[in-house]
C-alpha cells in the first residue's frame, strides 16, 4: 500500500494522504486499486493523474480496467510535472462534463490491472525523484497540488509482539513474586 502524503509542488495542503493505492502481485499482472481518500483541498477535489516509476521495460505493459472509476488514458512514458519523464502515466477524466461525473472524486476509487508488470519494478526511485505522483485538481480557492507516495511503516509482526508480550509479563510475575517473598 502506497499512501500519497508527500508535499511536491503546486498548493501545499500540509501532511495529510490525499490518496491510497494497493498493488498486488497477479501472476504476470498487477493488480491495483487506486481510491481517492482526501478532502484536505475540499470535497471538490479529483484526481487527474498517476505517475509512477518503473525499473524494468515497458514494452509489453498495457491496463486493463477491472471497477470503479474508468481510466480515461494509460501511456507509456511522459506524463506532468517536474519530475519528468515518468514510466506508466494513468490519467482521468478532467471534465466538468455531467457534472464532473467521470472524474475521479473525493470517496471514489479506480481498480485496474497492468497487464504484463511486476511489482518488484514498481515503485523504484532514484536520489530524489519520486517513485510514484498524484496530480489532484478542483482544490478550494482553485489550483491544484502534486503529492509523492510514501510507503507505510511496517507493522511489527505478531510473534514478535507475542514474545514482547510474553517477556513483560513474565517479568511483572518474578517482581510480584520478589514482593511477595520479602
Amino acid at each position: 500500500t502506497i499512501n500519497f502524503d508527500q508535499y511536491l509542488t503546486g498548493t501545499n495542503l500540509g501532511t495529510t494522504t490525499l490518496a491510497t493505492l494497493t498493488a498486488v502481485q497477479n501472476g504476470n499482472n498487477v493488480d491495483m486499486t487506486f481510491t481517492n481518500t482526501g478532502i484536505a483541498g475540499g470535497s471538490a477535489t479529483f484526481d487527474t493523474a498517476l505517475q509512477l516509476a518503473y525499473n524494468g521495460s515497458t514494452a509489453g505493459i498495457s491496463l486493463v480496467q477491472t471497477a470503479g472509476v474508468a481510466v480515461s488514458s494509460f501511456a507509456l512514458g511522459g506524463g506532468i510535472g517536474t519530475f519528468n519523464p515518468w514510466d506508466l502515466v494513468i490519467n482521468w477524466a478532467t471534465s466538468n462534463a455531467q457534472n464532473g461525473a467521470n472524474r475521479l472524486n473525493v470517496g471514489e476509487f479506480s481498480s485496474f490491472t497492468l497487464v504484463g508488470a511486476s511489482l518488484a519494478n514498481l515503485f523504484v526511485n532514484s536520489g530524489s525523484t519520486p517513485f510514484a505522483m498524484i496530480h489532484v485538481q478542483g482544490l478550494t480557492g482553485g489550483g491544484s497540488t502534486k503529492y509523492g507516495g510514501s510507503v507505510p511503516p511496517a507493522p511489527v509482526p505478531l510473534p514478535a509482539a507475542g514474545i514482547l508480550l510474553l517477556a513483560a509479563m513474565g517479568g511483572l510475575g518474578i517482581a510480584s513474586r520478589r514482593r511477595k517473598a520479602a
